[in-house]
């Protein structure tokens, strides 16, 4: 067995036990997503109507049934049948005779549609750029391909959280127990607005190590060969005076880094002072910092700090005290002293007391859990 088919078992034995994607309240999570759809990303139910969908990655099929329900042709494909079983289902209840989920892997299909769903897959993948490419190809000229997954600057909260809880036991139930007590305001969160269980969220977020995070940069230079960017929430920052629709026309990083600065540190309370956080953001070394934070870390601590240049003094030389932002700035520093103090090992009881008094690292949102995006492919 290779490295990615160990990791493919590993990944499908999460899932199976946990079946992260059950929905526990089927009617809200398709009012969200169609929500998602129509509001957040511009693209009206009334599209849908005779399209041809491949649900990529189902898991249980939300978005595959909004589309159905819409009007269009859906076939959803996910290797793991527990998940393919509860779609198939969900559908029959609804009375859809226009969709059918099949137990399967993408990569093994050749067949085109006029738009395609992948939500919250690509980041789980041994090599997501391969499964990214292998999308591109599924997608008919003028089609549509329907994207969220993780980004490396964004994610680093989810990271940081997945760190510290396995400072007490890399066994499930030592995560389980750990998460429950440090993160328990952030699983409550997950659990009500995302209409999950308790035990999925945890095995998700906290249980599962492959998360492949995507560079924003390498995705959208990836896509920008064939597709024009319809939408995306959260929105990239874009200045005053040019389009997003040519974006890809510009310096892409004029947009992907502000706007992945924004994503990674924002908290509950930044949507009311949105403007001035974004005016004061510059595109110095916050982005790649987070990055560099992320990349290839494998969840391993030390590693962290010596990319931050910590390990020996406890200088904020790497540009990160350029006092431009004050929220932002604070959020660096607190990283830093959250990374050191972790470092020493302390028990979950002074860690506990520790990140309740924190005022920025892991508080509110935790940063931007998924990002939507939706391409339109070139004739």
């Amino acid at each position: 067995m290779n490295k990615s088919e160990k990791i493919k078992s590993k990944l499908l034995k999460i899932y199976k036990k946990n079946n992260p994607s059950k929905p526990t309240n089927l009617k809200k999570v398709l009012k969200i997503n169609q929500d998602i759809i129509e509001n957040k990303l511009k693209f009206p139910r009334k599209f849908f109507k005779n399209l041809t969908v491949g649900d990529i990655a189902c898991g249980t099929g939300e978005f595959g049934i909004v589309a159905a329900k819409n009007g269009a042709k859906v076939t959803g494909y996910d290797y793991n049948n527990i998940s393919i079983n509860l779609a198939n289902k969900n559908s029959k209840k609804l009375k859809l005779k226009n969709i059918n989920f099949l137990t399967k892997e993408f990569f093994q299909t050749k067949k085109k549609f006029d738009f395609i769903f992948c939500t919250a897959a690509l980041h789980h993948l041994p090599n997501p750029y391969t499964g990214l490419k292998h999308l591109i190809k599924m997608v008919k000229p003028n089609g549509f391909i329907f994207l969220s997954f993780g980004l490396d600057s964004s994610n680093l909260q989810h990271n940081l959280m997945k760190l510290i809880v396995r400072n007490w036991g890399n066994k499930d139930e030592d995560i389980f127990k750990a998460s429950k007590l440090l993160f328990k305001e952030h699983i409550n969160r997950c659990v009500k607005f995302g209409f999950r269980s308790e035990k999925s969220v945890i095995a998700d977020q906290f249980i599962n190590t492959q998360h492949y995070y995507l560079n924003l940069n390498k995705t959208l230079r990836i896509l920008n060969k064939k597709f024009d960017l319809h939408s995306c929430w959260p929105p990239i920052y874009i200045p005053k005076g040019d389009s997003g629709m040519n974006m890809f026309q510009n310096n892409l990083n004029n947009y992907v880094l502000p706007s992945e600065v924004l994503w990674s540190a924002k908290t509950n309370d930044d949507d009311k002072r949105i403007k001035k956080f974004e005016e004061s953001l510059n595109k110095k070394n916050y982005i790649k910092l987070i990055a560099k934070l992320n990349n290839k870390t494998n969840l391993n601590l030390n590693k962290i700090i010596k990319m931050l240049k910590l390990n020996k003094n406890f200088d904020i030389k790497p540009d990160l005290s350029f006092g431009l932002n004050s929220h932002t700035d604070n959020f660096f520093k607190e990283l830093q002293k959250t990374l050191l103090f972790f470092k020493r090992k302390p028990s979950i009881k002074k860690a506990k007391i520790f990140l309740d008094k924190t005022k920025y690292i892991l508080k509110g949102t935790r940063g931007v859990g998924l990002n939507y995006f939706i391409f339109k492919k070139k004739s």
